[in-house]
């Protein structure tokens, strides 16, 4: 759901762009660049990426959002002794995100349906009404304009008695529908340019995809307006192709024709175009005269490159998949707000997002034996504001399907806290005093340590902690080393799985 966010917010951004500056790229640009440019709105609500900028801009001072607080979900255990408590949920209740979630896929399933039925609707009212048309002369002049325009597939030529305005319908099986009124043939040959054009340009199929990505974005009323202006994109395309050519008598009668469908027309239907479209709309009409009867030769290459670069620019802000293209640099107030420890610690400097990913990548693949490239990370800097991590911390969160790991990362101390998300019970009188006098707890966690820094950590003191708490979820075990350092691993008391992993750089008992 986060990265939808993201996506939604981006996507939302481009279409207000393009929208707001349509008459002015319109007349700088054209109909088919406008079309086109679309796409990049289409990326920018469906790609969850980043760009790796240029080393020159790596290290400029360009940094992290400040993270904006409150506890980190799905870790009930994520406190620790350098970390302030986390409240944790009942089993049993949902969460926000679940909540969400299940929100967000009703509503897809509702609008799909919504949108099946209306096409199916559209379609059922279209095939009881189309008839084959009959007349020679019309299929004719269908026939010379399909040669014309190099289209050599069967395309199903019908009239209709409710149609108002000439229109393609159909991804597959692709039919002209005329309305059943009387057409000159120099009216016909329009026509059947500017619904053909429709055909080669594959604007059903443009739009079907801008649809797909209005389903999964139905909450976000923006996405309605980039389907719309889509839709009216093709339409400004498709008159720049039809009047290419003609001399300015030709382009008038092309006009005179548009105006001459301005009526009630049937509600636009998922997979057609229609000649006039939406030319009902007084703004989109003398949008569609002037893309008519400009004669400029257009410039798009700068529009293209700024908005390009507008959406390599937007995409580094926002949080998408494990591409990390953007260090950031520790902040001054991080970098001396603790004396470095004697002994160097068991983690390498930390300067940016890359680094910090990096490493907690290998302890969390080292100690809990999962592989995490194929997990989405979300890496944060804390910088002390309306935040509950420790300020000039990392907090990194992996996670894959139910799978998930909270991670906190000193780059001045070098001290770790790994948290692995798993449901855990409190610990009853019963099993506190089981797990005391039990020293296979103790022997496991010396062992483990072992396994992962090798033989020269060396505990002088290994005991339980936190098991006095009334609301102890797991075996604590704390092992203080010769230097003052100390790790504290925990396991889930209910089949000893490691829960979680704290070093400390400092002894702070």
């Amino acid at each position: 759901m986060k990265t939808l966010f993201c996506l939604t917010l981006l996507g939302g951004g481009f279409t207000l762009i393009l929208a707001g500056l349509k008459g002015p790229l319109l007349r700088r640009c054209g109909g088919r660049w406008y079309r086109c440019i679309w796409l990049l709105a289409l990326a920018a609500y469906t790609i969850p990426y980043k760009i790796a900028l240029p080393e020159i801009l790596q290290g400029s001072g360009m940094s992290l959002p400040a993270g904006g607080g409150g506890a980190v979900g799905g870790f009930p255990e994520a406190t620790g002794i350098d970390f302030p408590a986390v409240i944790p949920f009942p089993a049993e209740t949902l969460s926000i995100s679940e909540i969400l979630c299940t929100v967000y896929f009703i509503g897809l399933a509702a609008f799909i349906l919504y949108t099946v039925c209306i096409y199916v609707c559209f379609r059922r009212r279209l095939e009881q009404a189309s008839e084959i048309v009959e007349n020679e002369n019309t299929k004719a002049c269908f026939a010379a304009v399909c040669q014309t325009m190099g289209i050599r597939r069967c395309i199903r030529l019908c009239e209709n008695g409710l149609a108002v305005s000439p229109m393609l319908v159909g991804l597959f099986r692709p039919q002209v529908i005329l309305p059943k009124r009387e057409f000159s043939p120099e009216e016909l040959r329009m026509i059947f340019r500017h619904e053909l054009t429709h055909y080669k340009r594959n604007d059903l199929f443009y739009k079907a995809a801008a649809l797909a990505v209005r389903a999964v974005h139905w909450f976000n009323p923006l996405s309605a307006l980039m389907l719309w202006n889509i839709s009216e994109a093709c339409e400004y395309s498709c008159d720049e192709a039809v009047v290419k050519g003609l001399d300015i008598k030709e382009k008038q009668k092309y006009g005179e024709m548009l105006l001459s469908q301005i009526c009630p027309e049937w509600k636009n239907a998922p997979f057609s175009a229609g000649f006039s479209g939406k030319g009902k709309q007084k703004k989109v009409l003398e949008r569609r005269i002037e893309v008519i009867m400009r004669k400029k030769q257009y410039r798009w290459v700068g529009a293209t490159v700024l908005l390009a670069a507008g959406l390599v620019a937007g995409t580094n802000f926002m949080d998408f998949k494990p591409v990390y293209a953007v260090p950031d640099t520790v902040p001054a107030q991080a970098e001396s707000l603790q004396k470095p420890v004697r002994n160097a610690p068991p983690i390498p400097s930390i300067q940016n997002e890359e680094d910090a990913v990096r490493v907690t990548s290998a302890a969390v693949s080292r100690l809990f034996n999962t592989e995490t490239a194929d997990m989405e990370i979300w890496a944060e800097l804390d910088h002390g504001e309306n935040s509950v991590q420790p300020e000039g911390w990392w907090f990194i969160e992996f996670s894959r399907e139910t799978l998930e790991y909270a991670v906190w990362l000193n780059p001045d101390t070098g001290s770790l806290r790994i948290v692995r998300g798993m449901t855990t019970e409190i610990l009853s009188t019963e099993e506190k005093t089981e797990i005391r006098q039990d020293t296979g707890w103790l022997e496991k966690a010396e062992t483990l340590l072992k396994e992962n820094y090798g033989e020269s950590k060396k505990p002088v003191e290994i005991s339980f902690v936190n098991l006095e708490k009334t609301d102890q979820r797991t075996a604590d075990i704390r092992l203080l080393m010769e230097d003052g350092t100390y790790y504290t691993i925990s396991f889930r008391s209910s089949d000893g799985a490691l829960k979680s992993f704290q070093y400390t750089a400092e002894n702070i008992v």
